[in-house]
């Protein structure tokens, strides 16, 4: 099973001063790459959501748990520690282009990201977020909140029933058509170099996150443990506690929006 504690002893053991200068930098090799949203990724990856919706229709804040501070502790060491891992905010141009010359052994990134490396002389190939232990039943995989499109409709439409209607069909018709085209021809056609690799595919599209707290900006939370990985700070517990006010307070607001049109 892949868990979190397999690949932070893997992706912990490769670190190499390539060119003897006593720095590591683009130029060295390391096990891992990373990502500032990967840090959303791992809370998610653990089962976890930055919020759900309770069996009451209602949104409620469920970050804050163990298993979220467990992944993130397991995660953080590696993540933070720049002699095994070669971050975002020294260059993105340096660690596409490490990745590409044999020099990480990990990377986490966007699913699309893959495209960029077609042409690479290396066989690559494709791994699911790791579970948080043996025992979780199911890998899962955040659909980032930055990147979704939105459809919005004009004021001074009169059949909004109608227009949902037929939105819902297209959507629904782009399942085999524009989604199908995408996954056989970008993906596993042009993309993917092994069987391996598409069976990976497969799950990591069958165990999408939706995360509603992401998506709401509830805290907003997912920033801000972004900032946790941007300013090297390990302390969770004191972020949590700060914005919790302000992410309860955005949740009533949406739960009763939501309350009074139905």
């Amino acid at each position: 099973t892949w868990t979190i504690d397999k690949f932070v002893s893997m992706a912990g053991s490769l670190s190499c001063d390539l060119n003897g200068d006593s720095k590591m930098d683009e130029n060295d090799m390391y096990g891992f790459c990373i990502w500032q949203d990967s840090m959303m990724g791992m809370v998610n990856a653990a089962g976890e959501k930055f919020a759900t919706i309770n069996n009451d229709g209602n949104i409620e804040l469920t970050l804050n748990t163990e298993k979220t501070v467990n992944m993130l502790d397991k995660y953080i060491p590696l993540a933070y520690d720049r002699n095994l891992t070669y971050s975002i905010y020294h260059s993105k141009d340096a660690i596409e282009n490490m990745f590409a010359n044999d020099q990480v052994m990990f990377y986490t990134r966007y699913l699309c990201i893959i495209k960029k490396y077609r042409n690479m002389d290396t066989d690559f190939g494709l791994l699911p977020y790791p579970k948080y232990d043996e025992s979780q039943s199911s890998y899962y995989h955040t659909v980032a909140p930055y990147g979704c499109s939105f459809i919005c409709v004009p004021m001074v439409v009169e059949d909004f029933e109608m227009t949902g209607a037929v939105l819902e069909a297209m959507a629904y018709e782009s399942v085999d058509t524009v989604t199908k085209a995408y996954y056989d021809i970008t993906l596993e056609g042009k993309t993917l170099r092994d069987n391996e690799s598409t069976e990976v595919l497969d799950i990591i599209l069958k165990t999408r996150v939706f995360d509603i707290g992401q998506f709401y900006q509830i805290g907003p939370y997912n920033e801000r443990i972004m900032d946790l990985f941007r300013k090297n700070d390990k302390d969770f517990a004191s972020m949590y506690t700060k914005h919790e006010p302000a992410a309860l307070k955005l949740i009533g607001e949406i739960n009763e929006a939501f309350a009074a049109i139905t």
